[in-house]
């Protein structure tokens, strides 16, 4: 158990980095799951109309 905290402390930034990595992917997924079709649908439409039109998006 010693060994475990001990390096948990020498590498406290590498898992603090992991952490918030994994914190969002959960947020990602939670996200993802919550979405109806209804939005799925309108999401698709407007990244379909941003690929035929790139332009537009930079005025």
């Amino acid at each position: 158990m010693l060994r475990l905290i001990r390096f948990a402390w020498w590498h406290r930034r590498g898992l603090a980095a992991l952490i918030v990595l994994l914190t969002g992917v959960l947020a990602g997924l939670y996200r993802a799951s919550s979405l109806d079709e209804g939005r799925v649908k309108h999401l698709k439409k407007q990244l379909n109309e941003a690929r035929r039109m790139p332009r537009r998006l930079l005025t």
